[in-house]
């Protein structure tokens, strides 16, 4: 998986597949982000290399439900790094997309946002603004 994204560099071109592709063409590369994102390393590069974070999110907003689903899945990986808490906070403001979605979403939508919650508050650090929202 490392090998993929470092020496082969396929995120570009999975990106452009994301922007211009189908609905089942960007269901195939979501799910392949998740499985990808499963890596510590590929984690910090697809948020600060790649900055996938807001396509995610507009798929979130935007996508079919197949395509919001393994959206979340996608945002759930990434917020097991604790590298990437600081930009996936401050600079994409994560917080209020995943608390919108996590109103809108079905079951196992829900419950990636959950984890996600939980992943980016498990320092503490913003375990007040989370424990306040009613997700």
């Amino acid at each position: 998986q490392r090998e993929l994204v470092s020496k082969y560099d396929i995120v570009p071109d999975l990106l452009e597949l994301l922007e211009n592709g189908s609905d089942e063409i960007k269901e195939k590369v979501l799910d392949l982000f998740i499985n990808l994102t499963a890596n510590y390393e590929n984690q910090k590069e697809f948020v600060s290399k790649y900055g996938i974070v807001p396509n995610m999110i507009d798929f979130l907003e935007n996508g079919s439900d197949e395509i919001k689903e393994k959206a979340s899945g996608v945002l759930w990986g990434l917020s097991s790094n604790d590298e990437n808490y600081p930009e996936l906070i401050s600079v994409h403001d994560i917080f209020t997309h995943l608390f919108q979605f996590s109103k809108d979403g079905n079951d196992e939508e829900k419950e990636n946002i959950r984890t996600a919650f939980q992943n980016l508050s498990i320092d503490g650090e913003h375990q007040k603004l989370i424990n306040g929202l009613k997700i």
